[in-house]
């Protein structure tokens, strides 16, 4: 049988003869009893590049959108602003401390008035001749909901996934030959090379094992059937 291993626990290294071995927990295994199945490999290398590793800037770059929209809509008092007070006459200075307590106590009420999700829309009321300053981006001009639809795609193209297979139809016209043809072209192009990748290790260990003529095949048959107009015009 085949029991799958941490992968995080395999170390892959050669021995004295050239031949490629794996350690696990400090006992040496051959490539007849440990199934390696690697995606890109540099030249050289004996282990495949991980695509989330290798991509870890674009995955990053949409959880920071991610939470950044979170933290606006928590934070839905169009942060960051000021509220500027005018000089209290008494005391000259914006530094004084009767200033700072009025400042602190008309910021923490137009908070608690117009934070949140549930305050959204509420029409603000300054007094003592305070005035709110707007110093924010809006959402739609950082361009927010783009880099989010970007996002998708960017992830997708990693591992070869058309958009529309993730429930992204932002940029298919219809339902029709266009994404039919994207979906042979994902078996072809994307799915095929981790297919014969999984053929050939098989494939080896049979060979190994001696059975020469024996070899693996996985049937794609069902995700590159075409439509039924195309399965009779063919017949015919």
């Amino acid at each position: 049988d085949l029991v799958p291993l941490d992968p995080t626990k395999v170390k892959v290294k050669r021995d004295d003869a050239g031949r490629i071995v794996y350690e696990v927990d400090e006992k040496l295994y051959s490539y007849l009893d440990i199934l390696h199945i690697p995606g890109l490999v540099p030249p050289g290398a004996l282990r495949g590049l991980s695509p989330i590793a290798y991509a870890r800037d674009v995955i990053d770059t949409a959880g920071r959108a991610q939470d950044f929209g979170r933290s606006w809509f928590e934070n839905s008092a169009v942060p960051p602003a000021v509220i500027q007070m005018p000089v209290h006459a008494s005391q000259g200075s914006p530094q004084g401390p009767t200033d700072m307590e009025r400042a602190k106590s008309v910021a923490a009420t137009w908070n608690a008035t117009h934070g949140g999700t549930s305050n959204a829309g509420k029409v603000g009321v300054l007094v003592g001749g305070a005035e709110l300053k707007t110093v924010a981006i809006a959402n739609r001009d950082s361009q927010w909901i783009e880099s989010r639809q970007f996002s998708v795609q960017e992830i997708a193209r990693i591992f070869g996934v058309p958009p529309h297979l993730i429930a992204d139809s932002s940029n298919s016209t219809s339902w029709g030959s266009g994404l039919a043809e994207q979906n042979l072209a994902f078996g072809q192009f994307s799915l095929r090379p981790y297919v014969e990748r999984i053929e050939d290790a098989h494939d080896r260990l049979l060979s190994a094992e001696g059975y020469p003529d024996v070899f693996w095949k996985l049937n794609l048959d069902a995700l590159l059937r075409a439509s039924l107009t195309d399965r009779y015009a063919s017949y015919s």
